[in-house]
């Protein structure tokens, strides 16, 4: 069965879901390779193009397949779109898609899912060079790289902090709380940094980006000098439709910018869940980084909570237990390469699926 093909005259766009599963297609009832197309009835009803779907399933390994979602979409519906909205506005159409495949073919992906990955027609567009205003507007909100001035330069108990503004005036590409960028010098390499700044600052055009003290190849960099920074990127984010309303996040001081960056947007009302972040560091070491922002949005948001651990005997599972939830939850854990190897290890008697567990090595 043909797919419909895409229009590129900027009134018919794409939503596109890509979909790990913890389940091979025969087990969900549907089939290696099926397709099937929906809500034809509603569609001529209602004379609406979001209407239909296509989905299909491929098998990738043994007890897993990956599956895709196409949905034709209205672009001026995404053309509207506000920076803060999109990433909402684009959890609330996936979703809107998975439960009309719940409700119609009888399948229920949701509480499968591994990983998700969603191409809007804003990233469609850009992707695939389309012309006009959907492109645009996706390239002003995507760019492949930001000429960035700094601001300031600080060091926060071994983490040095940047703060980022755009030198064209307009806004910074939006992130999802808890990605990172790239930031280029002048050779031409690059390095990776910590986004650790609420997502509502890319209004005004700004990043905050955090590097350990010890690994900062832009230790040279003053307030004042320009650098490149491209999109942000990762998967260390939130996601509704994976993720359970409740996390708890495992971390040194190297991933704590990272957790910081969710906080912040737990407090602004730009994520939607609750956030316990276990910091194992010594008191020996003096203070932890953040330690004034943390208290400040503890104290005004209560979805965010910070322990601390003693570091001094690696990461104890009987600590953790003590401070897990009654309810489901979400494991993230963040923070150098050493410490995520042993946290990883230290969970697996809590029996998790891997869904629920997320790492992310800085």
């Amino acid at each position: 069965m043909k797919q419909k093909k895409r229009l590129r005259d900027g009134t018919e766009a794409e939503l596109r879901l890509v979909i790990s599963l913890d389940v091979n297609a025969e087990a969900l009832g549907v089939g290696d390779g099926y397709l099937y197309v929906a809500d034809k009835e509603k569609k001529k009803r209602q004379n609406e193009k979001n209407g239909g779907y296509t989905l299909s399933l491929r098998n990738a390994a043994e007890g897993a397949c990956v599956c895709e979602i196409s949905a034709p979409r209205d672009a001026a519906e995404w053309e509207r779109l506000s920076q803060n909205d999109y990433f909402r506005y684009t959890d609330a159409a996936a979703a809107d898609i998975l439960a009309r495949i719940k409700e119609k073919p009888g399948t229920d992906l949701v509480p499968h899912i591994e990983e998700i990955t969603v191409e809007t027609p804003l990233t469609t567009a850009l992707r695939d060079g389309a012309e006009g205003s959907l492109r645009e507007k996706a390239a002003r909100m995507f760019p492949e790289r930001q000429t960035m001035k700094i601001e300031t330069v600080r060091n926060d108990n071994g983490i040095m902090l940047y703060e980022l503004k755009k030198t064209d005036g307009y806004v910074a590409a939006p992130f999802r709380a808890g990605q990172s960028v790239r930031l280029f010098s002048a050779d031409g390499k690059n390095f990776p940094a910590a986004l650790c700044c609420s997502p509502a600052l890319t209004k005004e055009g700004k990043y905050i980006v955090a590097i350990a003290a010890g690994d900062d190849p832009s230790s040279g960099c003053r307030a004042g000098d320009t650098v490149d920074v491209s999109a942000p990127e990762g998967i260390f984010f939130h996601t509704p439709l994976r993720d359970h309303r409740t996390v708890i996040g495992l971390t040194d001081a190297y991933g704590l910018p990272s957790f910081l960056s969710m906080a912040y947007a737990l407090r602004d009302h730009l994520e939607n869940f609750k956030l316990t972040v276990l910091l194992l560091f010594d008191s020996g070491n003096g203070e932890p980084p953040f330690t004034e922002e943390w208290s400040a949005i503890c104290a005004s948001c209560g979805k965010v909570h910070l322990l601390r651990l003693p570091a001094k005997e690696g990461i104890a599972l009987d600590a953790i237990r003590e401070r897990l939830p009654h309810e489901a939850y979400s494991v993230f854990i963040c923070g150098a390469p050493d410490f995520c190897e042993t946290a990883q290890a230290a969970i697996v008697p809590l029996g998790l699926p891997r869904r629920s567990v997320r790492c992310e090595r800085r």
